[in-house]
């Protein structure tokens, strides 16, 4: 296990490979068998100022379009054009403005991670067998459920760049890109989560991670994760000779609750616009995630042969491997999170 949020602030100025070695010297902990229950059930302390930073950035990012939805409705009715004007070219600039430089977010970083208790969970040799196959070749990481927004993914952005040394980025739909707030999601680097993308950036030797059931994981009650059918992803690691790492982004679903109606209009709207809509609610009601733990569990590696033409039972074989990974490492450390009696299944 590495805990992130316990990384001193001057760890962050280290150069890459130092970081690793730190890592690896003074951050790993280590047991002979699972850890014990609840043993990181324990939130990380973190003042009051970083906890409101935080809260405020990921209500922002969340909330922000809600509200501008809420506000184009409020113009659109009651105002003239050149409220409307006005409000174009607002949005405008929201969707296209430059994001700052990753570089300036490290501390930032830190109180993320102290805000969501954040950690690294795995088994063997597992984690230095993904250092090296990066270096060899880009990977892709698959981790589920995504929850309402997924934290675990988009906090793995930094930290396995920072605590790894792997030049890793994000995911995310085309549509994230450009939607006002939502986009900050793309802060720490992101590729389109287009096959062609995933090609050319794991050729690129840059590793790239996924939430492997997509808008689904936000209509989705508890740790059901909507990946038993989806095969996509094994088709392409088999086409492209790509390692597949699967994972389990344990707490997502903790961090803020989807409303949506139970015709299930809102979730064929997603589906069908590839973009999601439903009202998030968190901490005390509102749209501040709720301060749960937050685990990256990561799973054996999947390395599949490359196969111009693979048969469907090749593929068959690579997804169940994934599932397999994506499963065993649930029930291996949902106990050592706190989560002993939490239930787990695809759908």
């Amino acid at each position: 296990c590495i805990e992130c949020f316990a990384a001193p602030p001057e760890f962050f100025n280290l150069p890459g490979e130092a970081r690793w070695k730190y890592v690896k010297e003074h951050m790993i902990i280590e047991s002979d068998g699972p850890f014990e229950t609840n043993r990181f059930a324990k939130k990380a302390e973190i003042t009051w100022y970083q906890q409101w930073s935080v809260m405020l950035f990921f209500a922002t990012m969340v909330g922000g379009p809600l509200g501008l939805f809420l506000v184009w409705a409020l113009v659109l009715a009651l105002g003239s054009w050149t409220s409307v004007g006005i409000l174009a070219a607002a949005t405008a600039f929201l969707s296209l403005h430059p994001l700052p430089d990753q570089r300036h977010f490290q501390f930032f970083s830190l109180w993320m991670y102290k805000y969501y208790s954040y950690r690294f969970m795995w088994t063997g040799d597992m984690l230095d067998q993904a250092v090296a196959a990066a270096k060899k070749q880009g990977w892709v990481g698959a981790g589920v459920p995504h929850g309402v927004i997924p934290i675990a993914n988009f906090l793995s952005m930094p930290a396995i760049n920072e605590f790894l040394n792997v030049d890793f980025v994000g995911a995310p739909a085309s549509v994230v890109f450009h939607t006002p707030f939502l986009r900050y999601l793309t802060i720490y680097g992101a590729v389109d989560v287009s096959a062609k993308s995933l090609k050319k950036a794991t050729l690129k030797g840059t590793c790239v991670g996924l939430v492997g059931d997509g808008i689904a994981g936000i209509f989705s009650e508890g740790e059901v994760v909507a990946l038993k059918n989806r095969k996509g992803l094994a088709r392409f690691a088999l086409k492209n000779g790509v390692t597949l790492i699967p994972a389990y982004s344990m707490g997502n679903t903790a961090i803020m609750t989807a409303l949506y109606d139970s015709a299930g209009i809102m979730e064929s709207l997603s589906r069908k616009l590839r973009m999601s809509f439903f009202i998030p609610v968190g901490r005390w009601g509102t749209v501040l995630p709720r301060r749960a733990n937050v685990s990256m569990l990561l799973g054996p590696l999947v390395a599949p042969e490359q196969k111009e033409d693979p048969s469907q039972e090749e593929i068959d074989a690579v997804h169940q491997q994934l599932l397999d990974g994506i499963e065993g490492c649930f029930n291996t450390h949902r106990g050592a999170h706190g989560w002993p009696d939490r239930q787990f299944s695809f759908a």
